[in-house]
């Protein structure tokens, strides 16, 4: 019947779509692409009755089978199959010598902290160290002092004294240069131990802070020891 008609209608099943007239050689074009399937049907064309198209040995030719999967050849149909299985290592199968790197390396960082130590202890029993003498490090009784007051035009004016020695009149004061001066005059017989200032409590801060530079500065220079805190001792500026 399908080789005496050269059109078909053709029923696709799954889109209930129908082509009609459809040429023979389509219909086969159609069969080898997969766009028919096995259960989508086909007449020839003026006929009523469908078949599908697996019933019509002119077209089931041309549907694609599924072919089971062979061998390349004899050869590699004879080759033993090899499964990929895991097995399991007994406890008995494992190596039992006693890994030694992590030992060594203790026992040579223990080594190594042994010699150092006992270097040391060594060298800091030939190191002499002076003996220590009861007030041998204590300050100068009689330390310098550095007395900063206001004249009449409230300019700072200075004197330089030690221990408890008198503070000199307004007349014999000094400024900030001249005070310099005899302060480093002095410091060419000696180093001072301590050395401390005398403030007017109206001082303002920038004068305190200029001179504790200088001193500072001297002290850097191992000229000062220590320099001590700034005490207030009057109340307003001399007459």
């Amino acid at each position: 019947m399908t080789q005496t008609r050269r059109f078909f209608d053709i029923w696709i099943v799954e889109s209930n779509t129908v082509y009609k007239e459809v040429p023979f050689t389509v219909v086969t074009d159609w069969l080898q692409q997969g766009r028919l399937l096995a259960n989508d049907k086909a007449k020839p064309s003026g006929t009523a009755d469908w078949h599908e198209l697996c019933q019509l040995p002119d077209m089931a030719a041309f549907l694609p089978r599924r072919e089971g999967r062979q061998a390349d050849d004899v050869a590699e149909a004879l080759e033993p199959v090899q499964l990929e299985m895991g097995w399991r290592r007994h406890a008995d199968d494992d190596d039992q010598d006693v890994d030694m790197i992590p030992l060594i390396d203790v026992s040579l960082v223990l080594l190594i902290f042994f010699m150092m130590t006992s270097t040391v202890a060594g060298l800091s029993s030939t190191i002499p160290f002076p003996s220590v003498r009861p007030g041998a490090n204590t300050l100068s009784t009689d330390p310098f002092w550095i007395s900063i007051e206001l004249d009449k035009d409230k300019t700072p004016i200075y004197a330089l004294g030690q221990g408890s020695a008198a503070v000199p009149d307004a007349d014999q004061k000094l400024d900030f240069a001249t005070l310099l001066i005899q302060l480093d005059d002095k410091l060419k017989t000696g180093s001072l131990d301590l050395l401390t200032i005398k403030g007017d409590k109206n001082i303002e801060s920038g004068v305190i802070k200029q001179l504790r530079g200088e001193l500072e500065r001297r002290k850097r220079a191992n000229k000062i020891k220590k320099i001590g805190d700034t005490v207030v001792e009057k109340e307003g500026p001399q007459s």
